[in-house]
C-alpha cells in the first residue's frame, strides 16, 4: 500500500461522477486501513485486533480488505491509460 496504492491514490483526480469530496474521503479510509496493516505487519497490535478494526473500519476481514486494495489499485492503473 504505501509503496504502489497511496502514491496512485495521491495523484488521482476526481473526474465524471467522482467528486473531489468522495476521492477525499477515500484517501482518508484507505490511510486509516494502511495504519491498521501497518501496526499489525510491525507486530504492534496482535492479529484479532488486527481483525477487529478493520472490521469497525470496513466491515470486511483482512483477506477481503487486501482484495479491495487490489481492485482499487488495478482500477486505478487501467484508468491511467
Amino acid at each position: 500500500m504505501n509503496t504502489k496504492l497511496t502514491p496512485l491514490m495521491e495523484q488521482a483526480r476526481a473526474e465524471g461522477s467522482l467528486s473531489s469530496q468522495a476521492l477525499a474521503e477515500s484517501k482518508r479510509h484507505w490511510q486509516k486501513v494502511q495504519s491498521v496493516l501497518d501496526a499489525f505487519g510491525k507486530n504492534d497490535i496482535d492479529p484479532i485486533t488486527a481483525q477487529r478494526r478493520i472490521r469497525e473500519l470496513t466491515g470486511k476481514g483482512i483477506p477481503e480488505v487486501v482484495d479491495d486494495g487490489s481492485f482499487l489499485l488495478e482500477s486505478i492503473i487501467k484508468g491511467k491509460k
